[in-house]
């Protein structure tokens, strides 16, 4: 509500420069990091120019982070809806190193035909793909965890 809302009108009626935002695009909740693009999705229906905000969601492209991918993903598709040809540039350029979410989330509106512009040159590796977006696993549990755990869970006599 409050980056679909509120937030726009800031940048729509120039009364913080777009800047004002350029430390939430590393901020340490991915809430906060996804709050940029979903913000200027307004911004960009209101018809601010869309490549000074390109340039700005650009160092958010290699997020881990899926909820961050689908704001930049629905950002780039509305971006693309009034000014295709530099979002197109943006893609093309982005396309084999951003998560696919983004580019799936940034196509949907085009033709099948437009769409395969957009796909990796070369796939990734499968295990380097994977490893790029696997979430961090707890760590293996050792002999001496497990009997620890069995002891508290066990009633006492």
């Amino acid at each position: 509500m409050l980056c679909g809302l509120v937030l726009p009108q800031f940048i729509i009626r120039a009364i913080v420069p777009l800047e004002a935002f350029s430390s939430w695009r590393s901020a340490r909740s991915k809430w906060q990091r996804r709050a940029v693009p979903v913000t200027l999705i307004s911004a960009v229906k209101a018809g601010r120019p869309v490549r000074p905000m390109l340039d700005f969601v650009a160092p958010m492209m290699l997020d881990q982070e899926k909820v961050v991918h689908q704001g930049l993903g629905g950002f780039l598709r509305e971006a693309w809806k009034k000014e295709p040809a530099p979002v197109e540039g943006f893609l093309l350029r982005w396309k084999d190193d951003c998560a696919r979410l983004i580019v799936q989330y940034a196509t949907e509106k085009m033709t099948p035909g437009k769409k395969a512009r957009f796909r990796r040159s070369e796939p990734k590796p499968r295990a380097a793909a994977a490893a790029s977006h696997r979430r961090a696993q707890p760590p293996p549990r050792t002999r001496a965890a497990e009997v620890q755990r069995h002891r508290r869970t066990q009633p006492l006599p």
